[in-house]
C-alpha cells in the first residue's frame, strides 16, 4: 500500500467519523425541537434526543473504528528503510 492509498482510508475515514459525529446531533436537535415546540415541553425533549443523538454517535465512530483497524490490519505496510553508508556507522554520534 503507498502513501496515496494510506491518504486516501485517512480521508475516508475523517468524513465518516465527521458525518457520524454531525448528522445525529443535528437531527436529534432539529427533531427535539419541533417536538418540544409542539408538546410544549422546552426543552426537555431536545436534551433527551441530543444525548440519543451522543450515545449513537459514539456507537457509530466504534463501529467505524473497528473496520478501520480490521482494514489496517490486513494490509502489510513496509516500513521505510534507510541505506546506511559504513562511513557513517563508525562516526561517532555527537
Amino acid at each position: 500500500m503507498n502513501k496515496k492509498e494510506l491518504w486516501q482510508i485517512g480521508g475516508i475515514f475523517f468524513a465518516t467519523i465527521s458525518t457520524w459525529i454531525a448528522a445525529p446531533i443535528i437531527i436529534g436537535l432539529y427533531t427535539g425541537s419541533w417536538l418540544d415546540n409542539r408538546y410544549q415541553t422546552k426543552p426537555w425533549l431536545t436534551l433527551g434526543l441530543v444525548l440519543l443523538a451522543f450515545i449513537i454517535s459514539n456507537f457509530g465512530i466504534y463501529k467505524e473504528s473497528q473496520k478501520l483497524f480490521k482494514r489496517l490490519d490486513q494490509v502489510k505496510i513496509k516500513p521505510t528503510v534507510t541505506k546506511v553508508d559504513q562511513n557513517d556507522r563508525n562516526q561517532p554520534q555527537s
